[in-house]
């Protein structure tokens, strides 16, 4: 119901096949991903602001919102403030709508812009496109969502070569450690694309390489990780070259 998906069914816009030289390499965190205390609260409050900013439109849900306004206003580009001034207005005061602007205009960038554009440049196979697309799409998990650990926030950043920018996020825990670490298995090697995935809070990273790069950088990748974020037991996290598999579908049960 829409209580409990306030942004919006998942709807299928386009498929789009991996070219055949690409591959993905995920790097699985190892950190624990917390589900009570202040990390309940965190998913509690993404889902919350997103079902508050709804009603402030009049409507179900974030999507149902957007698909509306879009209609009414005949593709014009402007539905996005017209939105968030309109959250502000109901709200009551410009201060206090800020956390609700926040998460609808991270809902609305993420859906109708970042996603068309990732299967735009993936399709075209422009990717310092897709590149960029996804870096702007992890960065806003980061600080907007505010669903990120450090390990992941990191994992992405360094994946494309820009852990510099990591002091710059707001992270949900930041990690106790820190060692400059650099590559030594030969010149470093940098992904195409690359994104924290799941629920937040911890978990794992994608990162999108040509074939013949990719058994290279997992090495590469584990190896500047377990010098960013020691850990005695290093079987709780593992790094590995991966096809995908087919997406999400429908399972239908004869009984």
């Amino acid at each position: 119901g829409s209580e409990s998906r306030p942004i919006g069914p998942h709807e299928q816009s386009t498929v789009v096949d991996l070219p055949d030289d690409l591959c993905f390499v995920v790097a699985f965190s190892g950190a624990r991903a917390e589900k009570g205390g202040d990390a309940q609260q965190g998913y509690n409050d993404a889902a919350e602001l997103a079902r508050i900013a709804a009603t402030m439109l009049g409507k179900d849900t974030l999507a149902e919102a957007i698909a509306d306004e879009r209609r009414r206003r005949g593709g014009r580009n402007d539905v996005k403030d017209v939105l968030s001034d309109a959250i502000r207005k109901n709200h009551g005061t410009k201060s206090s709508a800020a956390p609700f602007v926040e998460r609808f205009e991270q809902f609305y960038d993420e859906s109708v812009c970042l996603v068309p554009l990732t299967a735009y440049a993936l399709s075209t196979r422009n990717y310092v496109l897709l590149g960029k697309v996804v870096d702007a799409s992890h960065r806003r998990a980061v600080n907007m969502l505010r669903n990120q650990i450090e390990e992941t926030a990191w994992l992405a950043l360094w994946a494309r070569g820009l852990e510099n920018d990591l002091n710059h996020l707001q992270l949900s825990v930041r990690a106790p450690t820190y060692q400059d670490h650099s590559c030594r298995e030969g010149a470093r090697i940098t992904a195409l694309a690359a994104s924290a995935f799941g629920a937040g809070f911890g978990g794992s990273c994608w990162a999108l390489l040509r074939k013949r790069d990719a058994e290279k950088f997992a090495r590469q990748w584990q190896e500047a990780y377990d010098a960013r974020f020691p850990l005695e037991d290093r079987r709780t996290r593992e790094f590995f070259v991966t096809l995908p598999g087919r997406g999400a579908f429908e399972v239908r049960v004869e009984v």
